[in-house]
């Protein structure tokens, strides 16, 4: 159990080994919930997947506001709402514990324009009586000894002397205590202020049922707060959106100019820039098995699968360039397109076959492991790069073939219809 002043939280960790007759998550979510005491004040949020659990699948969102006071009013009203929508389990915010009791000074703006001085000396007055000012290091020989201006601790402990210290007015030309520019009250003071982008928010969390897609959650919050009146100058967003368009921006240009790099390095090497067009469908082959994988293992395509996929688009056009390479040399010595490519998938079968198992095989342990960075797992970036490279290669040796055939009849089309259209303005030239 964790606790704090005025929020405490208990784990509940389920027996791996229970039988299959021995409740599950949500029957054991539910039984608490039928039977845990009503007390009032109390408000009680059910979840998993928290401290040493399965990963939550949850959504996040943001109220956006000046006040925090009223954005935590708006909160409660945002939660009740969210409790009521299928397939929400929880909804709880972090910013719900509050803080201390306090002293606030008011600032008393018709005080202040009377006497001329600004709210901001007074600001800059309190905090240097509070928390003091750095000056420049006193240097002892060959030490420097850190200097602090501030006011004496008997100063600091009486709120009284600290009203009593005099600010000069520029209207009167003479000093003024600070207690007559402000009001001093206690009140209870904010656990925290949360801002995101220099704007005051307040983060809600909401917990999903395992297996709900997030985009038909997130259509489901929509309609829920829809009707929701919220006062002028307050607003929900959903927080990090743009950053992830920027992400997905990123990762599509990263993806482009690897496809265009590869496509522009085989062009030259091949001198030709329309078979190699062939050779870049395994791209999407590849691509096509990333999809099927993902979607069967139930992993999400983040900033890590994203990173497969890039590495993939230079991996797995090599079992093309292997066999269209063999061809190539085939067809120059003499051989006649058909029984080159027979050939080639006979003489390369083998090395293509040895190098995408050993290189899906490398990837395996990544693939179906649990290791993390910074919470980012490594799982993705091996299932992308292994199912990728799986269908790319077993797709490469059926359907390579008839792409080449395609692509070096429409190259014999095309340069006997650039021969028709250029010849005649030849002859032209030369009768002339």
């Amino acid at each position: 159990m964790r606790s704090t002043s005025s929020r405490a939280r208990t784990f509940v960790y389920l027996d791996a080994d229970r039988s299959a007759s021995a409740m599950g998550r949500k029957e054991v979510i539910a039984d608490v919930e039928a039977h845990l005491p009503e007390i009032p004040g109390v408000r009680i949020h059910l979840g998993w997947g928290d401290s040493g659990g399965p990963k939550k699948n949850t959504v996040r969102l943001l109220l956006e506001g000046e006040d925090t006071r009223t954005l935590e009013a708006l909160g409660d009203e945002v939660q009740r709402v969210l409790s009521r929508v299928d397939g929400v389990v929880d909804v709880v915010s972090d910013m719900e514990e509050e803080g201390g009791r306090e002293i606030r000074l008011d600032v008393d703006r018709d005080a202040t324009a009377r006497y001329g001085v600004r709210p901001s000396r007074i600001g800059q007055t309190v905090g240097f009586a509070l928390r003091g000012t750095a000056l420049p290091d006193f240097q002892d020989g060959d030490k420097e000894i850190d200097v602090v201006a501030r006011f004496r601790l008997e100063d600091r402990r009486d709120l009284n002397r600290l009203l009593d210290f005099p600010m000069w007015s520029q209207q009167t030309m003479g000093v003024v205590p600070l207690r007559a520019l402000t009001n001093s009250t206690y009140a209870q003071g904010l656990g925290s202020i949360h801002r995101e982008n220099r704007i005051t928010s307040y983060p809600i969390q909401v917990d999903l049922e395992d297996g709900l897609d997030k985009d038909d959650a997130w259509q489901r919050i929509d309609a829920a707060l829809g009707n929701l009146a919220l006062p002028r100058g307050y607003k929900w967003s959903r927080p990090n959106r743009h950053d992830q368009q920027e992400n997905d921006h990123a990762r599509n240009m990263a993806m482009l100019l690897s496809v265009t790099f590869v496509f522009l390095i085989m062009g030259v090497l091949f001198e030709s820039f329309l078979l190699p067009l062939s050779i870049i469908t395994t791209i999407p082959m590849a691509f096509l098995g990333v999809y099927w994988t993902l979607y069967f293992t139930g992993t999400p395509l983040d900033m890590m699968g994203a990173v497969g996929m890039v590495i993939l688009v230079g991996v797995v056009v090599n079992n093309g360039i292997v066999y269209i390479d063999l061809v190539t040399r085939l067809r120059r010595d003499g051989c006649p397109r058909s029984e080159a490519l027979v050939e080639a998938g006979g003489r390369r079968l083998r090395p293509i076959l040895m190098t995408a198992l050993t290189t899906i095989f490398g990837v395996l342990p990544m693939a179906v492991g649990e290791a993390s960075f910074v919470g980012m797992p490594y799982a993705p970036i091996g299932r992308v790069v292994a199912g990728g490279l799986a269908a790319g290669t077993l797709l490469t040796l059926f359907f390579l073939p008839f792409l080449y055939t395609i692509l070096d009849d429409a190259r014999g089309t095309i340069s006997r219809w650039w021969a028709w259209v250029v010849g005649p303005s030849k002859e032209i030239e030369v009768a002339k």
